[in-house]
């Protein structure tokens, strides 16, 4: 079997059992956001879904990783939200927390092949129709990491005149301006 074999249809070996076995949980485990387009021909759907159902059993809340069913289908989400685009293309996105912490955030969305959409599509592999991924990627990251590790659009932001480089008051109040206390 080759790479492009398995790209094509998927892992042959049991995922799942792979995390089984080392049985080990991350304190706090590192968000998974996995996009797919439905319609990519070389990269099956499979992979997708067996990433996430491999990232569930190694992070993920008891109750989803302890799920068994088919190798091509994923555990129960927490949430789960179909929308069109504007263009009236389907986005399927289906979250996993745990705490109240998203974890993973599995986007499919149709008629998309082997591109990253919303962008530029005179490039190779790029898709000018909606979703923008790379608004998707923004959006998972202010969704899914601590708030002091978001992006700068979710964090409260502190007068650069009374806060330092390093994100301390200054005893004075008057902060010096940098560019690593602008945000």
């Amino acid at each position: 079997m080759t790479a492009s074999d398995v790209l094509r249809r998927g892992p042959q070996t049991d995922i799942e059992a792979i995390g089984t076995q080392t049985g080990a949980r991350a304190l706090l485990p590192v968000p998974l956001l996995a996009i797919h387009g439905a319609s990519d021909s070389i990269i099956a759907p499979v992979n997708t879904i067996a990433l996430v159902r491999q990232y569930l059993c190694f992070n993920g809340p008891p109750a989803a990783s302890a799920e068994r069913a088919s190798a091509a289908e994923l555990p129960k989400a927490d949430s789960e939200r179909t929308e069109c685009t504007a263009d009236d293309r389907e986005v399927t996105t289906l979250e996993w927390r745990i705490d109240g912490r998203l974890v993973v955030r599995y986007v499919a969305i149709a008629g998309l092949g082997h591109a990253w959409s919303g962008s530029d599509d005179a490039l190779p592999f790029n898709d000018a129709r909606a979703p923008d991924a790379s608004a998707l990627v923004s959006e998972f990251l202010r969704d899914a990491l601590p708030e002091e590790y978001a992006p700068p659009t979710r964090r409260r932001q502190p007068k650069p005149s009374t806060w330092d480089r390093n994100d301390r008051m200054h005893p004075s109040g008057a902060g010096r301006q940098t560019p690593l206390n602008v945000r």
